[in-house]
């Protein structure tokens, strides 16, 4: 194969314009925040309470430090949020928790939610940062815990 001179330096030129634009997205990318939300079950194996409780996890994703201010669980076609207000963290974090990244907590919610009336209608959990970015997500053991627990 012989190429032309021309021919070589347009694709050179091409490659190069490609690997620029990769390159100023994968930028933007990394300055943004990335929180991954996961509501899970956990069983208590103390001599307590031994009720099921739902609980947040939260694990950042973002290449810089952030700050967990708010979680809880939002109302299916509503605005209104169940906020858990005073949530236990694993660890012995401190609340509001702030994660380094690739760090992550749990903070699980009191037995006392599954009797609110309005958790029959909850449909994801949520996160907010302290910059103002609110992340949410879903799961089965959410979804079960709600069908199980709460509507009984």
């Amino acid at each position: 194969m012989n190429f032309s001179k021309d021919e070589l330096t347009f694709g050179l030129g091409l490659l190069g314009t490609v690997l620029g634009i990769i390159n100023l997205w994968r930028t933007f990318d990394r300055d943004r925040v990335k929180l991954r939300v996961t509501p899970k079950v956990a069983f208590p194996i103390d001599a307590g309470d031994k009720r099921p409780r739902l609980c947040l996890q939260a694990v950042n994703l973002s290449a810089f430090p952030v700050i967990v201010n708010d979680i809880g669980f939002t109302i299916w076609l509503s605005k209104i949020r169940l906020a858990v207000v005073d949530p236990v963290l694993s660890d012995k974090k401190s609340w509001p928790c702030r994660l380094e990244p690739r760090e992550a907590f749990t903070a699980y919610c009191s037995a006392e939610l599954a009797s609110c009336k309005e958790m029959k209608k909850v449909r994801r959990a949520y996160a907010k940062t302290d910059c103002g970015k609110t992340q949410y997500g879903r799961s089965k053991a959410l979804r079960q815990y709600i069908r199980r627990v709460c509507v009984a």
